[in-house]
């Protein structure tokens, strides 16, 4: 009998509508991913009966935790048009870390009224008076770069409703004075306060063997965005991992990822990075979620407790910055006063697969020198400070 192979695999996430019944992923909820890594661990408790030994009573099997994870490579969902709610399924895992959703299915057109900086942009009269409205959502205009490309879109960083001025997450050559403006249609991920995070169903093929699991939440979460250069071929990746209850394990063929799901992933470069509102040389920026998971006590459910979920969690960024840059920037300055600075991060040229990553305000640590391929760097964290909407990724079509 031939063995099971290794590179075999797939993963499938669904949104587990219903807690304690598991959500079967098909086809088009696979996401394409490498290194995956699921299995159960035994929960066990003590058993202080003592033996007349010198031996301690066996621990006594109290049942399963389930745990599943796996890296996708950041790949866009492709197509002409952002698609429906949750319809990419690696907007699961996004939801899963906390994340909300905002879709734009058509372009948002205006022409900037005056007043606008080299920062910010006072949009068309007609626009939300809701503060905030737009935070974390893309905007192109002439003079950010490019029409219609990555390095003509920013994010925005602020939004006042009542003089409708958005600010941006760097800082342009030209005041934008006037001139139009457009909102493109955009899949936008704003990490929010974690009031309704969904459950999670997963599924894991390993060959010919599928494991299942139901009631699944994000235990860990990283997003991670190296420049693709002749010293680093890493591509950007989103790194995650879930607790949840195991379902019982099937024998099934391993479903082949479509072509439609494996668009070619569009590496971190030929884009923007503006660091407190700076353009400036960097080699990585990592996005780490540390999350505790829980799940509550009930005797009713036959694992004596409910569905696991998020309990808390802590944000941090970390950066390895060019030292060459660094004189047009007082990173010490930024620092002991904890000035609070914006990050952005563009890159991709294909209609729906291209990205811009933001944080809007961020504290810093220190940063120290740091040796990188013959090169010195400076590489220090920070830590996001909003406490909703402070990080976002959006898709650009």
């Amino acid at each position: 009998m031939a063995g099971f192979k290794e590179n075999i695999a797939a993963l499938g996430v669904t949104i587990q509508p219903t807690p304690g019944v598991y959500n079967e992923p098909g086809q088009a909820d696979l996401l394409p991913i490498s290194a995956p890594d699921d299995g159960s661990d035994a929960i066990t408790g003590d058993d202080p009966t003592l033996t007349g030994s010198i031996f301690a009573a066996p621990r006594q099997f109290l049942g399963r935790r389930g745990r599943a994870g796996a890296t996708a490579i950041l790949r866009g969902p492709g197509g002409t048009a952002p698609p429906g709610a949750a319809a990419w399924p690696l907007a699961r895992i996004l939801l899963g870390a906390g994340f909300t959703e905002l879709i734009n299915p058509t372009a948002i057109t205006g022409t900037a009224a005056a007043g606008g900086t080299t920062s910010s942009i006072v949009m068309a009269a007609g626009s939300s008076a809701i503060d905030d409205f737009y935070n974390g959502m893309p905007i192109q205009h002439a003079n950010i770069g490019g029409a219609g490309t990555i390095r003509g879109t920013s994010l925005i960083r602020d939004y006042d409703g009542a003089t409708r001025r958005a600010t941006l997450m760097e800082t342009l050559a030209t005041a934008i004075a006037t001139g139009g403006y457009i909102i493109p249609p955009s899949l936008t991920y704003v990490l929010s306060t974690g009031a309704q995070i969904p459950l999670l169903s997963c599924k894991v093929w390993r060959h010919k063997k599928a494991r299942k699991y139901r009631d699944c939440a994000i235990s860990s979460f990283a997003l991670n965005i190296p420049v693709s250069n002749d010293q680093n071929t890493d591509l950007p990746s989103i790194e995650f991992a879930m607790v949840g209850v195991p379902v019982p394990a099937t024998d099934e063929t391993t479903p082949l990822i479509s072509t439609s799901q494996l668009l070619p992933p569009p590496p971190a470069k030929a884009g923007k990075f503006a660091f407190a509102g700076l353009k400036l040389g960097h080699q990585t920026m990592r996005l780490e979620f540390a999350l505790e998971t829980g799940a509550p006590p009930n005797q009713n459910f036959d694992a004596g407790q409910e569905g696991y979920e998020i309990m808390s969690g802590t944000r941090t960024v970390n950066l390895d910055l060019n030292e060459q840059l660094m004189a047009s920037l007082d990173l010490d300055s930024l620092v002991d006063t904890q000035a609070s600075v914006p990050l952005l991060s563009g890159w991709g040229q294909n209609v729906g697969n291209r990205f811009l990553a933001g944080v809007p305000n961020m504290f810093l640590d220190p940063f120290n020198p740091a040796p990188r391929n013959g090169f010195v760097g400076v590489s220090g964290t920070a830590s996001p400070s909003d406490v909703d909407r402070s990080v976002a990724l959006s898709v650009i079509y």
